[in-house]
């Protein structure tokens, strides 16, 4: 979500207060929107392996110790369903470019953007609050109104990246997190949207800049009647030229556009001034006006407490009956997947975005039978028996594809055994944090297309010392002390591997999702065993080094050798790849 350009033009014309100085300093809580700051930790951490998910863990730590350092007592509020389907278009164009972005990274080095979340980026960070008993809850839908409603009700302030907190009525304030350093003590910048609303002389002027402007919710389709009208000049400069550059001048002149829209929206008394005197053909001011009361509604907020938040739902199946009641308090607490809710509410879902081969099929493809089983299980509640699913199609583009429940026969086992076809005395070996990694490795080594036993060696040694700090830390060394050198461009062969790991991913996160509608009967692992780096590397080495370095790391009879050895007990590859 954002205001285009709107951040730009808030950085250069609004007087920022310094917390600690201009305003008071920071303590008790603190509302933090929980995506936009993922985005932000992940940021400088490598995702072109898959994910580094300890690193982002370790993150996540970090701020939060830091802030309860400083007496502050963070509030997390994570993103929910797109229930209305209002960001369709938006969602499907940030897919489509993210998938373009992998692509051009793994095929060229190229990259413009290096911000990029790994399928269980979210998972880690939500598992390692809960680990610190930090109160978080994830949203019926966008989590910024919610977001904004518990500030007001603590009267604190709200800590994102996201342009629209300028417009909502946070009375604590809002503080940019680029702005925002707790390492040692609390620095940064606050906005307050009361200082701002009073440059103008009616304070309801500024939902007219959502209205004009657009974000994620609003319309662009009377955009340059708007900008012809309110500056020709500036209109010219913005949208005559297109072509190749025209991704460059539009983020240009999407800041210009703002500038323009606030100087000529500021000249106003009041809404309806503007209204009389809008320069724009009819059928546009027609749109204006509505974009303006949907804009208000959209930005005017009450307060709620986490408590009544977390009772209070809107969502509806697609049949439209309530959701069962456990399903909330379960998807409330981040316990209850919203990749689950997505069809079982909307009738349709966009998979995840998944670091894999661009020349092969998504990576997504090997959990089909298991969303089928998932369909089936979903049936009571769906509208259409077919859910569509948006998934990377060739290089980078995305389509969504109709894909039907299992039969009727085969979605009647609500043993998780049962589906993913393994022995539940294959799983007894394990203790309880392991089960559902074996389940998924079962699955995976038998259904993974071009799987080698290298690969399954070396994601199975990755997770074996990275179950302890002690080993992660010596499987990094090892890394480091290498003389491998790799160029930007991914080769053929770390291509095939990388996808390999995706596809593992891709079942666990399926049989999350089984596991989360089955009330959970085994328990969930958070994936930060998952080191993509480490696993590259160990693919990538000659059969002799890698044994040597196994044999060097797991003690023979140790614990780990033993971890190891009952995790390749439960893999076994495909007769056609033996």
């Amino acid at each position: 979500m954002g205001i285009r350009g709107f951040k730009t033009y808030m950085l250069n014309s609004y007087n920022w207060k310094e917390i600690g100085k201009d305003a008071p300093q920071l303590s008790g809580p603190l509302v933090i929107d929980a995506m936009g700051i993922c985005y932000c930790l992940y940021d400088d951490i490598d995702w072109k392996h898959g994910g580094q998910y300890k690193e982002l863990e370790q993150k996540c730590i970090d701020l939060v110790t830091n802030l309860r350092k400083s007496n502050i007592e963070p509030i997390f509020v994570f993103d929910g369903v797109d229930y209305k389907g209002e960001k369709g278009a938006t969602l499907v164009k940030r897919k489509k470019d993210g998938i373009e972005k992998i692509s051009s990274y793994l095929l060229t080095g190229r990259i413009t953007d290096s911000s990029c979340l790994p399928i269980f980026a979210r998972l880690v960070m939500s598992e390692a609050i809960r680990e610190m008993n930090v109160p978080f809850i994830v949203a019926d839908g966008d989590s910024d109104s919610l977001t904004a409603s518990i500030a007001n009700y603590h009267g604190c302030p709200v800590l994102s990246n996201d342009s629209d907190f300028f417009v909502f009525n946070v009375e604590g304030g809002y503080i940019p997190f680029e702005s925002f350093d707790c390492k040692h003590h609390i620095t940064g910048q606050i906005y307050y949207w009361t200082d701002f609303v009073s440059t103008f002389r009616d304070p309801d002027i500024v939902y007219l800049i959502p209205a004009l402007a657009s974000n994620d919710f609003i319309s662009e389709s009377v955009q340059q009647d708007v900008m012809a009208a309110i500056n020709p000049r500036s209109f010219s400069s913005i949208f005559a030229t297109r072509g190749r550059f025209s991704r460059a001048r539009r983020t240009s002149g999407s800041s210009n556009k703002i500038f323009d829209v606030v100087n000529y929206i500021r000249s106003f008394s009041s809404v309806e001034e503007f209204f009389l005197s809008c320069p724009c053909k009819a059928e546009s001011e027609a749109v204006i006006r509505e974009n303006f009361h949907k804009a208000k509604e959209m930005y005017t907020i009450d307060k709620i407490s986490m408590e009544d938040a977390m009772k209070s739902t809107v969502l509806e199946t697609a049949i439209g009956t309530p959701l069962p009641s456990w399903i909330l308090e379960q998807y409330r607490a981040g316990c209850f997947s919203t990749s689950v809710l997505d069809p079982m509410i909307l009738n349709e879902c966009m998979l995840p975005t998944t670091v894999d081969n661009p020349w092969k099929n998504s990576s997504m493809k090997i959990g089909v039978p298991l969303r089928q089983h998932l369909y089936g299980l979903l049936k009571p509640y769906l509208k259409e028996q077919k859910i569509k699913e948006g998934m990377r199609v060739g290089r980078n583009d995305m389509r969504y594809i109709s894909v039907g429940p299992a039969r009727l026969e085969d979605c009647q086992s609500s043993d998780l055994c049962g589906i993913f076809g393994v022995s539940p005395d294959e799983l007894d070996q394990f203790e309880d944090k392991w089960k559902l990694v074996a389940l998924s490795l079962h699955y995976w080594s038998r259904n993974a297309e071009g799987l080698t036993q290298q690969h399954i060696d070396a994601l199975l040694f990755c997770f074996v010392i990275c179950s302890s700090e002690e080993g992660r830390d010596a499987g990094r060394d090892v890394i480091s002390e290498s003389n491998t050198t790799r160029s930007r461009q991914f080769t053929d062969h770390q291509l095939d591997c990388l996808h390999s790991f995706s596809m593992w991913q891709c079942v666990y996160y399926e049989a999350m999702k089984l596991n989360d509608f089955l009330k959970r009967p085994l328990d969930f692992t958070s994936p930060v065993m998952f080191d993509g780096k480490i696993c590259m590397f160990c693919a990538c080495l000659g059969e002799i080094e890698f044994d040597g370095i196994k044999a060097s790391m797991m003690v023979t009879g140790s614990p780990l050798e033993c971890l190891y050895k009952n995790l390749m007990n439960v893999c076994k590859l495909p007769q056609s790849t033996q």
